[in-house]
């Protein structure tokens, strides 16, 4: 009888120890249950037991199926700085603003070396924070800025949302004002974003490591976003957070021209050839291995501080960084390899209505006679509100069309 309770004791312990115990026990005393208890009794406990035999299989699968999932939110990500991080998908939480459900998934991060990644990691990766709603509003917008920002620039973004992006200020318009950025290891920044992200709902993080290198990441992100949440705008707008956009200028010129037009781009234009790859030691440098035996860029590109694209040629931009390598120089990839690569795309230069020199933009906006400027860089705190302002009354007639009175 000891060897028996052992036996029971020991065989319990492993799985399914319940169902185990009762196996044994309707085969060791079948007999005796035979003659006790009759024919009809034993089968009605060898019908539970078949019942708790599958009530345990259904749980232990349960258990290795979730064991399973939980490996499977651990994945090993390859970024074109020449690092790997390994990016642990801990928890997944929901928050809403008043008009935009935004989603955002923390994530921690550690680094360990590795090769470099062969196509752009934003090309499926999930969304970190993603706001998908934010065009769903409008049946048909005249515009979406897509704004090129990092993790800790917040007065740029308000100062944004607080000038020439503020769509509370603009009537008779319909656009979007999106942030597209990365992932940051400082934990208090990452807090702070997602809270950005829950008051404004414009906040668009990627599963990359935010840094220059990885501008490629982000700008396959932003057609990624555009083809999926976006695609019911007319014109693509693409800007970085240090620039000053002209509003009355896009929506009285460039809008009329170009809400319709079909695979167009409209930046500082690089022609083909003109560029020359820096192979030194730089900021800009570029491997030997990259274009090889060549001494300047084989396509024509836009300088990507500001550029205008038809909404038509979006999705295939997106579709395009399937079938093209990773390359890091954002605006050779973004705006010149992927152009080539869907092909009949026509660029135009309209650099002699750009600036990157913001003494000059303000100097024009602050003028006597009308800027030319389409957009100006204004890095310096206060610039950005400044030229709204000056904007604002240089353009009095459009603006008193397209902007509330309590601003006029």
């Amino acid at each position: 009888m000891k060897n028996l309770e052992r036996f029971i004791v020991v065989w319990s312990w492993g799985p399914g120890g319940v169902t185990n115990i009762l196996r044994f026990l309707c085969c060791r005393l079948r007999s005796q249950l035979m003659a006790v208890i009759g024919r009809r009794l034993l089968l009605s406990l060898c019908g539970l037991t078949a019942l708790v035999v599958m009530l345990d299989h259904i749980v232990n699968m349960s258990i290795v199926e979730t064991s399973k999932l939980l490996t499977s939110h651990r994945e090993w990500r390859d970024y074109g700085d020449g690092s790997r991080y390994s990016v642990q998908l801990s928890a997944v939480t929901t928050s809403s603003s008043s008009a935009k459900p935004s989603t955002t998934i923390p994530t921690a991060v550690t680094q360990k070396p590795v090769k470099k990644t062969s196509y752009p990691l934003t090309l499926t990766s999930p969304y970190l924070i993603n706001n998908p709603s934010m065009c769903k509003s409008e049946s048909k917008l005249n515009f979406v800025f897509i704004v090129h920002t990092s993790t800790d620039h917040f007065n740029r973004r308000n100062a944004i949302r607080q000038t020439w992006g503020n769509i509370r200020a603009l009537r008779n318009l319909s656009f979007r004002v999106v942030f597209f950025l990365g992932l940051t290891e400082n934990k208090k920044i990452q807090t702070m974003l997602e809270n950005e992200s829950t008051v404004y709902g414009d906040i668009i993080q990627g599963q990359f490591m935010d840094s220059y290198h990885n501008l490629t990441h982000k700008g396959v992100l932003t057609y990624r976003w555009i083809s999926e949440f976006c695609s019911n705008t007319e014109l693509v707008v693409k800007v970085d957070d240090d620039m000053f956009v002209n509003i009355f200028n896009l929506v009285d010129h460039y809008l009329p021209i170009y809400r319709n037009a079909s695979r167009k781009i409209m930046c500082h234009l690089r022609p083909q050839g003109t560029s020359p790859i820096m192979r030194e030691k730089s900021k800009w440098q570029v491997h030997v291995d990259q274009f090889k035996n060549m001494t300047h860029y084989p396509v024509p590109y836009c300088n990507g501080y500001f550029v205008l694209i038809s909404s038509d040629i979006i999705r295939q931009l997106y579709r395009a960084s399937y079938l093209t390598p990773f390359f890091w120089v954002d605006d050779v990839y973004l705006y010149g390899l992927l152009p080539q690569k869907i092909g009949n795309v026509t660029f135009t230069s309209i650099t002699v209505n750009l600036t990157l020199h913001q003494e000059t933009g303000m100097k024009c906006y602050t003028g006597n006679t009308t800027c030319k400027y389409l957009a100006s860089y204004a890095e310096k705190q206060g610039y950005m509100e400044s030229m709204w302002f000056a904007a604002l009354r240089m353009f009095k007639n459009i603006a008193e069309k397209i902007v509330v009175k309590e601003l006029l």
